[in-house]
């Protein structure tokens, strides 16, 4: 490839999983990009481990592993000198984006599971079976499992603690989306998929259709469920699918004008991508995108990450500028909560120390690098035009 006169490349998500992602990218396209003094004079390429070294925070099992960022603006600046931005909003002219946020109130026996959970990382299920959880990551998954109407119980076996979710997203489905012959509906947990499946079948005419996509489902049918959805045929469609297995390279959702978001990723990647599945080229109608979610739970702040989240999608996404989120707000109903003594509130997932005045918060999926002053936020600034 370093024959060739020029290298391009085009990409939405730059940074898939973390800001590591950027050396092969650049390795590629500009392999003097990042470097450093070569032992003859002059400068020499960078290998990857000396690249971790360089933006990498080290920590966890054996202090092997990359728990965190630093030198984000440095990396920035690097890949400023090769990289133009287009926005969405600035490439294609499309129809307007209505979010509507649908609240949930628990049961009394859902709630108190949730609460349960929420201050003593374990749960008595109704029939006596214990659901415990070894740590606060393990635990916000419990969370958002109970308010999708089941948790896994100590001997992995599912018990259904309630339907209040469920109900919500038939309501939308059935009641108030009764006339649209294509409707989405993501999920995350191939539990919660089964049990939407099932409130639908009972819900909707037996001449509505009810597709489901989950991982286990084989890409030889997945791709027929596709082509069915994406066709013209008159009938009306209903398809459930885990977000994550339809949030990229899918192109037949544009049938559909209307999404219902059962739960959501912890990473706002498959949210943004998954909405784009809809709102893309050959959508012809205004798109409206139902969030059912419980009040005063983890449902709430993911959601509170994912709109006001203000990252530049598509252009290096781990870089996070200041936005607030409902823990700002409401402090009590988040208490794993670190502030910057500035007015921005972060929820946390995990902390590890790396220096002496450095540390690493990961936030629902994502990382921000802070010191002795408080979070330091930047939003890289690419140069950008219009296409």
């Amino acid at each position: 490839t370093r024959l060739a006169p020029r290298r391009r490349i085009l990409t939405g998500t730059v940074m898939p999983h973390s800001p590591m992602d950027v050396w092969a990218q650049w390795r590629f396209l500009e392999p003097m990009a990042f470097n450093e003094p070569s032992p003859h004079g002059g400068l020499k390429e960078m290998p990857f481990g000396k690249f971790e070294e360089r933006y990498g925070v080290f920590g966890g099992h054996m202090g092997t592993q990359v728990v965190g960022y630093k030198n984000l603006g440095e990396m920035q600046q690097v890949m400023s000198r090769n990289a133009i931005v287009v926005r969405k909003e600035d490439a294609l002219d499309l129809p307007a984006i209505t979010d509507v946020a649908v609240p949930v109130h628990l049961s009394p026996r859902e709630r108190d599971a949730y609460d349960s959970m929420k201050q003593q990382l374990a749960a008595v299920l109704a029939n006596g079976a214990l659901a415990t959880v070894p740590n606060r990551l393990a635990q916000m998954m419990r969370l958002r499992q109970i308010t999708s109407g089941y948790v896994p119980d100590d001997t992995g076996v599912m018990q259904a603690i309630g339907d209040s979710k469920v109900a919500a997203v038939r309501g939308i489905v059935c009641d108030t989306l009764p006339g649209e012959n294509r409707v989405v509906v993501f999920a995350h947990f191939r539990q919660e998929i089964a049990d939407i499946s099932a409130a639908l079948r009972k819900g909707e005419p037996k001449s509505t259709v009810i597709m489901t996509i989950t991982g286990d489902t084989s890409p030889k049918e997945r791709q027929a469920l596709r082509e069915r959805f994406g066709s013209e045929e008159n009938v009306r469609i209903v398809l459930i699918a885990q977000m994550r297995t339809m949030s990229l390279a899918v192109n037949e959702l544009v049938t559909a004008s209307h999404a219902v978001y059962a739960s959501l990723s912890e990473r706002r990647d498959d949210w943004v991508q998954s909405r784009d599945r809809l709102h893309r080229i050959g959508q012809k109608r205004p798109v409206t995108f139902w969030t059912v979610m419980v009040q005063k739970s983890v449902d709430e702040a993911i959601y509170q990450d994912d709109i006001h989240g203000t990252w530049i999608d598509g252009a290096g996404a781990l870089f996070l500028p200041p936005f607030p989120i409902a823990a700002a707000a409401q402090p009590e109903l988040y208490p794993d909560v670190a502030s910057d003594g500035r007015g921005r509130s972060l929820i946390v997932y995990e902390r590890y120390d790396a220096a002496d005045t450095v540390h690493t918060r990961r936030i629902f999926g994502r990382f921000v690098t802070t010191g002795e002053n408080g979070v330091s936020c930047g939003a890289p600034s690419f140069p950008t035009r219009s296409a």
